[in-house]
């Protein structure tokens, strides 16, 4: 699944690994320009339930958790999909719209 919206202007899709996150397969997608972000998709056997710092972000059809500083990260689960987007640079109002494309995507 990748976002149907990559933000500001002149950002790109740059590569996707497979990878293993927390002792799960999943794919790591890289976006590269103006901006970069890494976008990490895993299907976890289970989820641990953790009150990380950070502070909970209305992504429309779930809630996620933003957590900010350098970098920037903010993850959620959507049908049993762990999503974790992360950027040095990419403005917080514009990581909310990439992550709120993922879902738009699958759901059409």
């Amino acid at each position: 699944m990748e976002p149907s919206y990559l933000g500001p202007e002149g950002i790109a899709f740059k590569d996707s690994s497979d990878i293993e996150f927390g002792g799960n397969p999943g794919v790591l997608l890289r976006y590269d320009g103006t901006y970069s972000y890494t976008l990490i998709e895993t299907q976890p056997d289970d989820y641990a339930s953790a009150a990380g710092t950070g502070r909970i972000v209305d992504l429309g059809y779930t809630v996620g958790q933003l957590s900010e500083g350098q970098p920037m990260t903010l993850a959620w689960t959507y049908q049993g999909t762990y999503f974790r987007l992360t950027s040095d640079n990419l403005p917080e109002n514009e990581l909310v719209k990439v992550a709120q494309s993922v879902v738009d995507d699958m759901t059409k």
